[in-house]
């Protein structure tokens, strides 16, 4: 009985401390931000665009801030709190996924959200043609 006191109470603290620091929804957000960035700087260099050159620099500043993640992604990402933890929600083509998960204060995106973004621009690339000849010049 003594055992069991001690593990509920261990339990009862771990579960106030990730409640208690549990990540916002600004959190989550910033952490897949960055990871869909670096999907877009891995597909850009994939594609033999180096991370000095000029358009490289104003594809992932300008545009993706301004434009990509403003415009179009970051009204897509919610949080789905469970208080002691949540999880970063993305809706794409009215379909809910789970990008991550927030608990004790940081937000882990999964690696596969990268790999899929940095995919899909190199299938764009691949089938436009255009921006590897443009960035060439």
């Amino acid at each position: 009985m003594k055992g069991f006191k001690i593990t509920f109470i261990i339990i009862l603290i771990i579960a106030i401390i990730g409640a208690l620091t549990n990540p916002d929804e600004a959190q989550h957000k910033e952490a897949l931000k960055a990871s869909m960035r670096g999907g877009l700087s891995k597909a850009l260099q994939n594609n033999g665009i180096k991370a000095n050159h000029s358009f490289f620099n104003a594809i992932t500043d300008d545009l993706y801030d301004n434009y990509i993640w403003t415009s179009l992604l970051e009204k897509e990402v919610s949080r789905k709190n469970y208080w002691v933890f949540s999880t970063t929600r993305l809706t794409y083509l009215n379909k809910d996924y789970t990008a991550g998960i927030g608990i004790f204060g940081k937000v882990y995106i999964f690696p596969q959200v990268e790999q899929q973004v940095a995919e899909r621009i190199n299938q764009f690339i691949k089938e436009g043609g255009g921006l590897q000849n443009i960035l060439n010049q």
